[in-house]
């Protein structure tokens, strides 16, 4: 079950994470130089990543070992999944916006945690509470990489809406709330490396845009995006900062960093920025 369902879940996430940032950046400037391709590499991934979802979720013995609660769970997911085409649609038919875009790949998002937090993968009481905080904290990170996305996409526009202001501050507050509840739970060293990560001086930058973004009177009510033909500099680059040319009415935000994201593998890899 974690070999041929977790993991491939779990990997999905992360490549939808990727591929719904840079949609969000797509568009908020199409006619980036690099935009699309960088946005068809990280749609490959995706793709990738769901067929082999689709290839074990067929396999009858996978299927005997799911519960009818954790089978209904998978087609949930599978479902989910299969409107991706759709959604990639409207992305390139200029009918879908950014709002719409972030809510529509986190319908995608939420099946798949749905399902990892409620798969009976360990018959140990203990590890079985570590599995399900360390679930919770993938949800965590789920959450900053919407803020990420948000505020990545936003500095290419050059402007923040009054909405996405707010929306920020609820995804940094739930955040928070996420790792104080399961942190916690996890044997000290583990809890320590993601203390280590929010104090020390390479996620410092991490936070300052949410901060920056969260001010009000940095808000603009009424900002629009640029017009046609205002000059503006964007990267392709999925997990780099995103320079724009900016209103000066507009909420000035930055770039967001992701912590490390441990997975219910036996081993997690050393936290990076």
């Amino acid at each position: 079950m974690v070999e041929e369902i977790g993991y491939p879940v779990e990997d999905t996430v992360r490549v939808l994470q990727q591929e719904r940032r840079q949609t969000l950046v797509h568009l908020a400037d199409p006619r980036a130089a690099n935009g699309l391709s960088a946005l068809q590499h990280s749609r490959t991934a995706t793709d990738e990543a769901v067929a082999e979802i689709r290839r074990n979720a067929a396999d009858a013995d996978v299927r005997d070992e799911l519960g009818p609660a954790e089978e209904e769970r998978l087609t949930a997911v599978l479902d989910a999944l299969a409107g991706i085409g759709s959604l990639r649609s409207g992305v390139e038919d200029g009918t879908v916006s950014r709002a719409q875009a972030l809510s529509l790949y986190n319908r995608l998002v939420d099946p798949c945690h749905d399902l990892l937090a409620n798969l009976e993968v360990i018959d140990n009481v203990g590890l079985d509470k570590q599995y399900r905080a360390l679930v919770n904290i993938s949800r965590a990170r789920e959450l900053v990489s919407r803020e990420d996305a948000l505020l990545g996409s936003a500095l290419v526009a050059g402007w923040l809406s009054r909405t996405e202001v707010r929306d920020v501050n609820d995804l940094v507050a739930q955040r928070t709330v996420m790792y104080d509840i399961n942190l916690p739970l996890l044997p000290a060293a583990e809890r320590g490396r993601y203390e280590r990560f929010w104090k020390n001086a390479s996620s410092a930058p991490s936070g300052a845009p949410s901060r920056r973004s969260s001010s009000p009177r940095r808000a603009s009510p009424t900002a629009s995006p640029r017009r046609p033909g205002t000059p503006r500099r964007a990267a392709s680059s999925t997990n780099s900062a995103i320079s724009t040319t900016r209103r000066p009415t507009a909420t000035r935000t930055g770039s967001t960093r992701s912590p490390p994201t441990p997975s219910p593998r036996p081993s997690s890899p050393e936290p990076s920025a």
